[in-house]
């Protein structure tokens, strides 16, 4: 039955293998991919995990330069605070988005329930380093 859907989804496994790879290679996290050291489920545990941090950390300075960028500039206090609560609910609703997207998925493409785990894993870790990326320019443009 594995076997089977490594055949009709291997491109989700191949491409989980390649993005693992390449992010964890490029942090210098360990070398060697794909050498069968770790297998795509635990390379994608510590990818989550990565994202997950980086996401946070890209988050932490949007809202950092949210406050400097309208503190002191004619806007109220209260509004720079709403300002950033409405940005912490916003990321809020997308992490919600991406879970549900992400389950979602693998269903939709025919994938057994025992078996999505992988798929859901490379979604999460493909929209989260998306999201990551899209924080990371909008503070490089300044606002």
């Amino acid at each position: 039955m594995r076997e089977r859907l490594r055949q009709r989804f291997g491109h989700w496994l191949a491409r989980a293998a390649v993005v693992a790879c390449g992010v964890l290679s490029g942090a210098g996290a360990w070398a060697g991919c794909p050498s069968g050291q770790r297998g795509v489920d635990e390379q994608c545990d510590v990818l989550i995990v990565k994202e997950e941090k980086a996401l946070k950390v890209a988050e932490a300075r949007m809202e950092a330069h949210l406050v400097k960028a309208f503190s002191g500039n004619g806007y109220e206090e209260g509004y720079v605070q709403l300002l950033v609560e409405k940005f912490r609910s916003m990321e809020k609703a997308w992490a919600a988005f991406r879970d549900a997207h992400c389950s979602y998925l693998p269903l939709h493409d025919g994938m057994s329930v025992g078996y999505d785990g992988e798929v859901t894993a490379l979604c999460m870790i493909e929209m989260t380093a998306q999201r990551r990326k899209e924080l990371e320019r909008e503070l490089s443009r300044g606002k």
